[in-house]
């Protein structure tokens, strides 16, 4: 099977690839709720209600000991007044990464309603 983008430049497969075709629903920043928590919560909300999928897939970025980024998708465990919750080991590369530099991006992405959300922060690593 012939490559199909060998006759055509990689460039202008992706500057001609659609993207965040509409319509979306409107967003106001003028009246988001009291606390970063409660704006995530209310925009969760209009995730499922638009049923964008996996809305608890998140990007969690932490850096190595060279000062390298690191990025991996996780799911959302939790969220209440303490932050945002996942899963960790503390002998994974995550794990060691934050043990060693525990600020941390987290990133949600959906697409189907033009939306990211970026948190970023120290990320306290605890039990349970």
């Amino acid at each position: 099977m012939a490559d199909p983008l060998a006759s055509t430049p990689f460039r202008t497969t992706l500057r001609t690839t659609k993207v965040l075709q509409g319509p979306f629903h409107p967003l106001s920043i003028t009246n988001l709720p009291s606390t970063p928590q409660s704006a995530f919560k209310t925009w969760y909300q209009e995730a499922l209600d638009s049923d964008v999928r996996e809305p608890h897939a998140m990007t969690l970025s932490t850096v190595d000991t060279s000062g390298y980024p690191d990025g991996r998708v996780l799911i959302l465990k939790n969220l209440d007044s303490r932050g945002w919750h996942f899963a960790i080991k503390a002998d994974s590369p995550k794990g060691q990464q934050l043990a060693n530099n525990p600020r941390c991006a987290l990133t949600f992405y959906w697409p189907g309603m033009a939306r990211q959300i970026r948190v970023r922060g120290d990320c306290g690593v605890s039990a349970g």
